[in-house]
């Protein structure tokens, strides 16, 4: 071919490969066709791409809300959070490390395997103990534990959205619930200092407007002024699911409307607002839950119309939403909350001086504007149908990694409490799975009645 080559590589299986001192197209052409040339390959660049980080959680690949590959809705469509994954991960730290997290819901399944490791000592304001485990009908506090922090990398089930983060469980019955309750709930999450507090409940839908008792109000001050030592406690409130304003007179929610609540909404696995999900002036963001057949419109919460249904833990052994201690249907803004709570800890893992100021700063400028037919944002970004949109959880570490320092935090000191071994009384009241139990397929749970609709007054 007319140049002179480099020897480069030893004798590999019978072959002596050379390196030609001026590589080109042609060059390469005419030594193909030289005889004794097996073959001619470029060296040129080529760019590499990043390798995404994913869990070896088996229901991951489920978990569309987290990544949407096309498995569910429109391909992109999700809060980006196992990007967000692969960004600490490249900065070396641990999704949630060092974050408590506190959520008032009914009962938890704290022997579930898949959050082992996750609760620290809560308390029951139901039983009036410290043991906040489910009991019978409690079914929806596992569900949103495990949406925010179920236990990653362990071989089993899906992984939280903050699977390094610790929660503080505080288990409430509807049926007692009342002012005197929150302000104890409240205030026992904010004595133990937790970082974040998630609420998936509220008033009840088409219930008429509610309001939130003066002292409540009080406490949300002190808490996003002291708390945190003085950085500000994080309190999320599901928007609700009435498809109701939460700002108007006439359906006023006095929790998700409080101006020192992160009201979250929900949009499907298209990007586009839910059925169900309440809105209003005082919304504030969007994050992934599952959306309803339209002629389900009038019954939002019937299961079997449930599409694209949100993967979560759910009650082991015990009657849950589904057979089998997961759900594939899990729904509303139930879901949306602890979703958006778990990326407020992954952002407090990674840049712990963040003021609570900061936090809804960097959300809500961060947030994807979906659905841009119908939201109409307004010149500030604000629409009354989504708020700022769905909430980014990469863009958002980002721009928090790039307006402030990023070093990462030690893990919490507090030992996580032991998973306890129900008694058989307590089993035999909860039901045990049957043989008639239908498996989980990904249909959707088997009980219809429940799990889009939140905790309720």
């Amino acid at each position: 071919a007319g140049a002179r080559f480099e020897k480069t590589v030893r004798w590999t299986n019978g072959v002596y490969h050379f390196k030609a001192p001026t590589p080109s197209l042609e060059v390469a052409r005419r030594l193909a066709a030289c005889p004794g040339v097996r073959w001619v390959e470029s060296d040129f660049y080529r760019p590499f791409q990043r390798r995404v980080y994913r869990p070896d959680d088996p229901f991951f690949p489920n978990q569309w809300y987290l990544e949407n590959t096309g498995q569910a809705g429109v391909a992109g469509n999700d809060a980006r959070v196992a990007a967000a994954w692969n960004f600490l991960e490249e900065k070396k730290l641990e999704p949630g490390r060092g974050v408590t997290v506190g959520i008032i819901d009914d009962g938890f399944d704290i022997a579930h395997a898949d959050l082992r490791g996750l609760f620290l000592q809560g308390t029951d304001l139901s039983d009036g103990d410290d043991l906040p485990m489910i009991g019978p009908d409690d079914v929806h506090g596992t569900a949103v534990a495990g949406i925010l922090g179920a236990r990653w990398m362990n071989g089993i089930g899906i992984a939280g959205v903050c699977p390094e983060c610790r929660v503080v469980p505080v288990r409430v019955s509807s049926d007692l619930i009342n002012g005197t309750t929150e302000i104890d709930a409240f205030t026992y999450l904010l004595d133990r200092g937790v970082d974040i507090i998630s609420n998936s409940w509220g008033p009840t839908d088409h219930g008429g407007p509610m309001d939130m008792s003066e002292t409540l109000k009080e406490i949300f001050v002190m808490a996003v002024s002291e708390g945190r030592n003085g950085k500000g406690t994080v309190i999320l409130f599901a928007a609700g699911n009435g498809n109701e304003d939460i700002s108007a007179p006439e359906s006023f929610d006095g929790f998700a409307a409080n101006p020192w609540v992160i009201a979250v909404g929900a949009v499907n696995a298209s990007g586009r607002k839910t059925l169900y999900s309440d809105w209003g002036k005082d919304l504030d963001l969007m994050a992934p839950s599952c959306d309803t057949d339209l002629d389900a419109f009038e019954d939002p919460f019937d299961l079997s119309m449930t599409r694209d249904g949100v993967w979560t833990t759910d009650n082991t052994g015990f009657d849950g939403y589904s057979a089998g201690d997961y759900t594939a249907g899990f729904c509303g803004t139930s879901a949306a909350a602890p979703l958006a709570a778990g990326i407020v800890g992954l952002l407090l893992s990674a840049s712990p001086d963040l003021s609570w100021q900061d936090v809804y700063d960097i959300l809500t400028t961060t947030a994807d504007k979906v659905s841009l037919r119908d939201a109409r944002y307004d010149e500030n970004g604000f629409s009354l149908r989504y708020g700022y949109g769905r909430v980014n959880a990469l863009a958002a570490l980002e721009k928090a990694c790039e307006m402030f320092e990023c070093p990462g935090r030690q893990p919490v000191a507090e030992d996580p409490v032991e998973s306890p071994e129900p008694d058989a009384l307590f089993v035999e009241e909860m039901g045990t799975l049957s043989d008639d139990d239908e498996p989980l397929a990904g249909e959707g749970p088997r009980e219809a009645s429940a799990a889009c609709a939140f905790l309720v007054l």
